[in-house]
């Protein structure tokens, strides 16, 4: 018997924004964050975040990527 692939997992997308030299969330990071997470409330299986932002002169001047700031954001917000 053949194994039956598996469900196609719901992708979503958190497109980066700016940060502090300190690491703080622009208010625009942190609106997209709070929507993609009441997304993943409301439907979590199968679900995962694809967060994107690294590094610039215009949005985060820090040696971590934009996405880990915005990663910890979502680990601290459930």
């Amino acid at each position: 018997m053949k194994a039956r692939p598996s469900a196609p997992r719901r992708i979503i997308v958190v497109l980066g924004g700016t940060n502090a030299r300190n690491g703080r969330l622009s208010p625009m990071s942190v609106r997209r964050l709070r929507v993609a997470l009441g997304i993943f409330r409301a439907r979590p299986h199968g679900a995962a975040f694809l967060l994107t932002g690294g590094f610039g002169d215009h949005f985060n001047v820090t040696a971590p990527p934009h996405w880990t700031y915005a990663q910890r954001w979502l680990r601290r917000h459930g």
